[in-house]
């Protein structure tokens, strides 16, 4: 999010630098520590207090007028807002739909002058169920550059094979990632001769493997691990269909690069969300989240009709550029930035960092224990309801 927004908002007048939850050092050794605009900052890892006082100081010294935080992330930064002094305004920018987002919004709320949603579901998860104030709620969808360029698929025609394309995190418990041997082996079962580029890395890589390997299909996947953005929108445009089997999604970015690459997408209707972004039927198709079938059926219906798969992946791309433009993104972020100096201030009083402590809704609960299947099971027939978990 980061790496996009800077340079848009920085022709908006906005200079948004980014301060890593990690201490300078250890940041130093990963593959962002060459990246500009990006603040360096050594703090102690075993004192929470004397990390939140380092980061004021910091802030203070370098004359920032607001920060943005990510609730559901590290900690530390989180927490941060709650203790700033009233020169610096707040605001949260809130990526996902789950307990593990929502609680700690929900805990630094009073503390905050504004949330960025990245979607409705968010921000009616926030305000129906954990009483955020729905003034400071705006929402804000991500955005991404639509593609011009000519794009180079068969769409199946001519012998050729049906291409799909996964882009993104290989974690199963948000991104369903091991359904994906299943929908590619009910493909072919369909009748379509489906191969499948699968980009990305993650904790569930090996158990992927092992799924397209004990289904005998191992032969029509090309797994890549990370690649470069450039590489990536290489692959979207040679792709035939894109497909997004997540359990839940705040707003998929890689949802967004495929429908601006012109490239027609099967996702989970996830509501309040994807289904907002997808016009069903036309710019992509929705299929029931955590259902193979339904994901394999919505494929071969495409690989049966090239025609309609380049009518739907125009149609997508012209969704994006109208609608979830990167341009579009920046500018609501860039005046909702640039007018905080000048709101009111609601925020309740800073906390005095000698009584630092960190709220129960941004520590590890019972959830932690249950096991990824029977967390898979229930959230799956939750998101049929429309219900975040």
């Amino acid at each position: 999010f980061f790496k996009r927004i800077h340079p848009l908002l920085s022709e908006r007048g906005v200079a948004l630098r980014c301060i890593p939850p990690v201490n300078g050092e250890g940041f130093a050794e990963s593959r962002f520590a060459e990246e500009p605009h990006v603040d360096y900052v050594a703090f102690p890892d075993d004192n929470p207090i004397a990390a939140c006082d380092v980061l004021i100081r910091h802030l203070e010294r370098e004359g920032y007028d607001a920060v943005i935080v990510l609730p559901g992330s590290d900690t530390l930064c989180v927490n941060l807002v709650r203790y700033l002094p009233r020169t610096i305004r707040t605001a949260a920018r809130v990526p996902m739909i789950t307990r593990g987002a929502y609680a700690p919004t929900s805990a630094i709320a009073p503390h905050l002058d504004l949330i960025f949603a990245v979607s409705h579901r968010v921000r009616d998860d926030l305000v129906t169920r954990y009483h955020v104030p729905e003034e400071r709620v705006r929402v804000v969808y991500n955005g991404v550059v639509a593609v011009e360029s000519t794009p180079s698929r068969s769409y199946g025609r001519d012998g050729a094979p049906f291409r799909l394309l996964y882009s993104g995190r290989l974690w199963d418990l948000d991104k369903g990632v091991l359904l994906l041997p299943e929908i590619l082996e009910q493909t072919c079962r369909l009748g379509v001769d489906a191969h499948l580029n699968v980009v990305g890395a993650g904790p569930d890589e090996k158990r992927l493997h092992e799924g397209f390997t004990k289904r005998g299909i191992l032969n029509r996947v090309r797994m890549t691990g990370n690649l470069p953005l450039e590489q990536v929108g290489a692959l979207l445009a040679e792709a035939d269909c894109f497909v997004l089997p997540s359990r839940f999604e705040g707003c998929p970015n890689a949802l967004l690069e495929a429908m601006g690459a012109g490239c027609p997408s099967v996702a989970a209707r996830i509501r309040g969300s994807v289904d907002r972004i997808i016009e069903d039927g036309r710019s992509g198709i929705l299929a029931a989240v955590g259902d193979p079938s339904a994901f394999a059926e919505a494929i071969a219906g495409l690989a049966a009709n090239p025609d309609r798969c380049a009518q739907m992946g125009a149609a997508a791309r012209e969704r994006i550029a109208t609608n979830f433009s990167a341009n579009q993104t920046a500018e609501t972020y860039a005046a909702a930035l640039r007018s905080l100096p000048d709101q009111p201030d609601r925020r309740v009083q800073s906390l005095s960092i000698d009584s630092y402590e960190i709220p129960a809704a941004m520590r590890p609960t019972w959830r932690t224990l249950i096991p990824a299947p029977i967390k898979n099971f229930i959230r799956k027939w939750l998101e049929r309801f429309g219900i975040s978990s």
